[in-house]
């Protein structure tokens, strides 16, 4: 309940400071990365240990309200090459940046917000598919190449909120590419 509590306050935080800004100061960003992990896991129908291959591409929209804060919404697309695993697992989410940095050529942005997927991690078994709500908690860096485009890199975490038994959450080292419009 505390979660929500501390998500909520974001929020509303959020909002206040966005009602003073001027028209002038809102932007765009299309974004998306992609990352790639190897993990081991025990397939529950034969208690093999396999070595699954995850592959995530995730699609993001930003606007900015001011040069600190954004809100954004974005869509993870999970796939294994796996047998026996019932992929491809999605991930919607709401997002509330915060640029913590705010230079030049460059943005560190702290990340809070709530996802809601069908990607589940528990134990040591492979990923399943149940509807999970996520709290995201993260931080990215992007890098200003022209006026447009920022190279981003990152961690993000999507931590259940769920009550599943041995759950642990989807994390997201990403290396990405945004254009601002």
């Amino acid at each position: 309940m505390s979660k929500w509590i501390f998500i909520s306050i974001i929020m509303i935080c959020s909002a206040r400071q966005l009602s003073a800004q001027q028209p002038e100061d809102r932007k765009y960003f299309i974004g998306g990365y992609y990352t790639f992990l190897i993990e081991p896991y025990i397939v529950e129908s034969s208690l093999d240990t396999v070595q699954v291959t995850e592959q995530f591409l995730n699609v993001n929209f930003r606007y900015a309200f001011n040069h600190k804060w954004r809100i954004g919404a974005e869509y993870i697309l999970m796939h294994t090459a796996t047998k026996g695993i019932n992929d491809p697992f999605s991930t919607f989410g709401l997002t509330v940046d915060y640029d913590i940095l705010r230079a030049k050529r460059s943005k560190l942005n702290a990340r809070v917000g709530l996802s809601f997927g069908n990607l589940s991690y528990a134990g040591d078994f492979e990923p399943k598919k149940r509807f999970v709500v996520n709290r995201i908690i993260g931080l990215s860096y992007e890098f200003r190449i022209t006026k447009t485009i920022w190279l981003n890199t990152g961690f993000y975490s999507h931590f259940p909120l769920n009550k599943i038994e041995y759950k642990y959450g989807m994390v997201q080292p990403f290396i990405g590419v945004v254009v601002g419009v």
